[in-house]
C-alpha cells in the first residue's frame, strides 16, 4: 500500500477551512492508498 502525504493548515485565517479540506480528500481518497494528514 502506498502513502500519500497530505499537507494542511498553515499560518493564516484560513486555517480551520485548510483542516476540513484536507480532512474531506481523506475521505475520498481510492482504498488502495494511505492518505497521512500532515498538519503544520
Amino acid at each position: 500500500m502506498k502513502r500519500i502525504g497530505l499537507i494542511c493548515g498553515g499560518f493564516s485565517s484560513e486555517y480551520n477551512i485548510s483542516i476540513k479540506s484536507a480532512q474531506t480528500i481523506q475521505n475520498h481518497f481510492p482504498a488502495h492508498l494511505e492518505c497521512v494528514l500532515i498538519q503544520i
